[in-house]
């Protein structure tokens, strides 16, 4: 059943990326886009989607065959795994993140997606990810952005004039 759904997935994710890329090129088409472009941007934000069949094969809880209780904890998992996958790719949320949280999130994240529900690496790779979860709505950026630091520098009179 893993591997059925596994096939499934990756035929059906196979209409985004390029080369195949059937939906990227028909909106494009629709759109009057470039395709290669279209192509390249859908694969961008499907990224994050190629890492779901890896838990279908590696975790049967995920496929309904087990206790309801794991059932729910494997596949609540996976959406929190997804979601700081998703961060890890793109690389913000809310801010820019630093190369260390970037790689904390896909550490823990692809720990997450891999493990089977239930085992210590699955138990501590989700408490990693609840680290994250608590840690990015918190953390500051340390840096100043270059506008933040023009509005620091200025004087009375430029921000007078700039209201005008």
């Amino acid at each position: 059943m893993s591997a059925h759904f596994f096939v499934m997935y990756y035929c059906v994710l196979s209409m985004v990326p390029p080369p195949v890329a059937l939906a990227s090129l028909a909106a494009a088409g629709i759109m009057g886009g470039r395709a290669m472009g279209t192509s390249v941007y859908a694969f961008r934000l499907s990224f994050v989607s190629f890492r779901i069949p890896v838990a279908l094969a590696f975790d049967p809880m995920l496929l309904g065959k087990g206790n309801l209780n794991w059932e729910v904890a494997a596949s609540l998992s996976l959406v929190a795994g997804t979601m700081v996958w998703a961060v890890a790719v793109v690389g913000s949320w809310k801010r820019s993140l630093r190369v260390v949280e970037r790689t904390w999130c896909r550490a823990s994240a692809v720990g997450v997606i891999s493990a089977p529900a239930g085992t210590s690496e699955w138990l501590g790779s989700l408490g990693a990810v609840a680290l994250v979860g608590l840690w990015l709505p918190v953390a500051r950026d340390g840096r100043l952005s270059a506008r933040s630091q023009s509005s620091l520098g200025a004087s009375a009179s430029d921000s007078k004039r700039i209201r005008r």
